[in-house]
């Protein structure tokens, strides 16, 4: 299932929902690659652009699953700049309950039902608003039921 694992991968790329990370304090003076972060200094990482970085991902805007595929396609690849969870030593502990759970959403939702756009609903493509968190601009889907 490495185009499920891909396609996952780049949904977490594509709609980061904390764009600006976790804020983490500096806990003493410190200096790192010739810069002095003093006492007390709030950090975060800015998510959203790691995520949208055409000089990490090539064609940000575009929503493609294959970038986290091998040539092939049969193996999944990981990428060191996909960082949904955050990184470090502060990541979230429920990383991999997170990845399991979206997993077997996907696999279950995919199996059961056929997702398409509503050509009468608003058009808003993958337009998102952003604030603290990322949201979807409203849109519609269809779900048509494979098993009926």
């Amino acid at each position: 299932m490495p185009y499920t694992e891909a396609l996952i991968a780049e949904t977490l790329r594509f709609s980061t929902i904390t764009p600006q990370g976790v804020q983490h304090r500096a806990i003493k003076d410190q200096e790192y690659k010739g810069y002095l972060i003093p006492k007390d200094t709030v950090i975060t990482a800015n998510v959203f652009h790691i995520h949208f970085d055409p000089k990490v991902w090539g064609d940000p805007e575009t929503f493609r699953p294959s970038r986290f595929l091998s040539a092939d396609g049969k193996t999944f690849k990981k990428h060191e700049a996909l960082i949904p969870f955050s990184t470090g030593r502060r990541q979230c502990l429920g990383e991999s309950l997170a990845r399991d759970n979206l997993f077997l959403f996907a696999t279950n939702i995919a199996q059961r039902f056929e997702i398409v756009f509503d050509k009468d609903g608003p058009d808003n493509g993958f337009e998102s608003k952003l604030s603290f968190i990322l949201t979807p601009k409203p849109f519609n889907v269809i779900f048509k039921d494979r098993l009926a």
